[in-house]
């Protein structure tokens, strides 16, 4: 067990302000907020006082030790056809189309240039036959945005600045 007020700050960061579920990228595995919890718990407790040397704000330390151990990337995009499901995702099924190439692509640039195993899309992470997640992830959308380490935005009509009104 770390810290106190870093796993105080943990639990709050992990339970308010991540999605309820995100993409693990080495198992391509959906976890919700508690697996989320154990897999990052170790990263965690590793945070010392040594590294909350802050000389005004103890606090904006604890949070951006915490961000930095969990960061995950986020998909702004248009639907396309074929966008593979959270159903998809949870049964391990993977299929051709638009949409799965380029959830594939944004889990490639993700990891690979930006180095997050975690990453979150409206298409597959969000039960939308849940109408209380459903709900929650409308509310609760901008502060995901907002605390992801990346947005990567995918406008499928674009190929030059001068296309940009195609999507």
């Amino acid at each position: 067990m770390g810290l106190r007020d870093v796993e105080d700050a943990f639990n709050r960061y992990i339970f308010d302000e991540v999605p309820v579920r995100l993409l693990y990228l080495p198992q391509m595995k959906l976890l919700e907020r508690d697996s989320l919890k154990r897999l990052y718990q170790p990263h965690i407790d590793r945070i010392t006082e040594a590294d909350l040397n802050h000389p005004i704000d103890r606090s904006a330390a604890i949070g951006g030790k915490i961000r930095e151990q969990l960061k995950y990337g986020i998909l702004s995009h248009r639907w396309l056809s074929l966008e593979p499901s959270f159903q998809d995702i949870m049964s391990g099924k993977t299929l051709d189309g638009p949409g799965w190439d380029k959830l594939r692509e944004f889990c490639r640039v993700a990891n690979n240039v930006y180095g997050v195993e975690l990453v979150w899309s409206d298409t597959c992470c969000i039960d939308k036959t849940s109408s209380s997640e459903l709900d929650e992830s409308l509310r609760c959308m901008f502060r995901w945005y907002r605390n992801a380490y990346i947005c990567i935005a995918y406008l499928a009509g674009t190929t030059s600045i001068d296309e940009f009104h195609n999507d």
